[in-house]
């Protein structure tokens, strides 16, 4: 199932979507991801806003597959940034979006129009 606001969701509460099976698409963006508000969904793609933060535990173990980013990513964790380096999520963001901090942290970063 896909949701969209038709506008950028500024914050996702704690376990907001938290074992939401059906949830595959999130097409809103979203700026703030609080801790297990994807938990144990089986997202195929986030995308996130401009300035956005990646709380501790806010997609670990959210079954996503693609974060996209729609401009900086401005927080993550350390514990977030090791999940989405092991986990196999693929990153990709616009051309204008500076998300250098995931390739300092040696995450491959596709750039897509």
């Amino acid at each position: 199932e896909l949701v969209d606001f038709g506008r950028p969701i500024s914050y996702l509460y704690s376990d907001v979507f938290s074992g939401c099976t059906k949830l595959t698409k999130f097409k809103s963006p979203v700026l703030d991801v609080a801790k297990n508000a994807f938990k144990d969904c089986k997202l195929e793609q986030l995308r996130c806003g401009d300035d956005c933060s990646l709380h501790e535990a806010s997609i670990d173990n959210s079954g996503v597959q693609e974060l996209f980013f729609l401009g900086r990513l401005k927080y993550a964790t350390s514990k977030t940034l090791r999940w989405i380096k092991t986990s196999g999520v693929k990153i990709s963001c616009t051309a204008k979006s500076p998300i250098s901090e995931l390739v300092y942290e040696g995450i491959k970063v596709e750039v897509k129009n």
